[in-house]
């Protein structure tokens, strides 16, 4: 077969981001096609590195988180206290005051973002939800 192989990609604008603000944290629409709409995923921390990464998961599998959901605004938002305050106290952050973007990178074989929080930009307000 010609294209045997090869693999369907999905061409999206943008780089996939993660933004973290006081209204909780936010995966942009490219995370959410890089993740292939996934109905549930795996959340990971690394404290000692500051990564966090999602990983696309079966329903049954144990800790699947909740992810995308059809709605008609493609993106992810996690309102978490827990998740915000984890973030906040790992990385110094204030979140009532500032918000930060991640960029994300992803790992096709393990349909896997991972998001190294080191390298977050502080967002002006205009770019907070």
């Amino acid at each position: 077969m010609l294209l045997e192989g090869f693999k369907v990609i999905s061409l999206v604008s943008g780089l996939p981001s993660l933004s973290v603000t006081k209204n909780g944290a936010a995966f942009n629409k490219a995370s959410v096609i890089k993740m292939e709409y996934a109905d549930k995923v795996l959340l990971m921390i690394n404290e000692k590195d500051k990564l966090i990464a999602i990983q696309k998961c079966e329903d049954q599998t144990p800790n699947a988180t909740p992810f995308y959901k059809e709605q008609k605004n493609v993106m992810v938002r996690w309102n978490n206290s827990d998740l915000l305050a984890t973030l906040e106290k790992m990385m110094g952050w204030d979140v009532k005051r500032n918000g930060y973007k991640i960029t994300g990178e992803f790992f096709s074989d393990e349909c896997a973002l991972i998001f190294d929080l080191k390298d977050a930009t502080q967002m002006n307000e205009a770019e907070e939800d």
